[in-house]
C-alpha cells in the first residue's frame, strides 16, 4: 500500500509540478531597486542610486535630503542622541560629529537613509550624515547626568 500515488497522470502530480515550477521561476526575477537609467548621451537620469554604507555595508540612498530638527538625548540603552525633525519624525544619525551631540541643539542636516539596517536604539530611520548646520544653540541643556554638556 502506497501513501501517495504520484504517477504522471494524477492530479496531485500536476499540482506539485506547478508549485515547483513557480518556486523555481520566482528566483529568476530581477531586482531593479537602485538601478539607474541612462539617456541617449549616457547621463544618469535616475532619481536615486543605492550605494554601500562604509560601516554597516547596508544600502544607502545617494540622493540626500535636508531636514531641520532638534537633537535629543534619550537615556534608553545607556543613553544616545536622536534627531527629531520639525514635523516630528525620528531619526538615528550615523556619522554625526560629537560637537553636534548636544541636547536641545537645533540643526539642519543633509543626510541619506540607510536601507535595511537596525540599531539598538530603534529610534526612527537610520541616516548617514553628510553635512550639518547649526540653526540655534540657545536651548542646549545638559544630557542626562552629564553637566559638562552645558556650553
Amino acid at each position: 500500500m502506497t501513501l501517495l500515488n504520484l504517477t504522471r497522470h494524477s492530479p496531485l502530480f500536476f499540482v506539485i509540478a506547478a508549485l515547483f515550477t513557480m518556486f523555481m521561476l520566482s528566483g529568476c526575477q530581477q531586482d531593479n531597486k537602485g538601478a539607474s537609467s541612462l539617456n541617449r548621451t549616457g547621463e544618469n537620469i535616475s532619481a536615486t542610486t543605492d550605494i554601500e554604507h562604509p560601516q554597516t555595508k547596508r544600502k544607502i540612498q545617494e540622493k540626500p535630503m535636508r531636514i531641520t530638527g532638534t537633537m535629543v538625548y534619550n537615556e534608553f540603552e545607556g543613553g544616545f542622541f536622536g534627531f527629531i525633525s520639525a514635523d516630528g519624525k525620528k531619526y538615528t544619525l550615523s556619522g554625526l560629529d560629537n560637537q553636534y551631540k548636544q541636547n536641545g541643539l537645533i540643526i539642519e542636516v543633509e543626510m541619506t537613509k540607510i536601507e535595511g539596517a537596525m540599531t539598538i536604539t530603534q529610534f526612527g530611520d537610520l541616516m548617514q550624515v553628510h553635512s550639518v548646520n547649526i540653526i540655534d544653540d540657545s536651548k542646549v541643556e545638559p544630557a542626562g547626568n552629564d553637566k559638562s554638556m552645558m556650553q
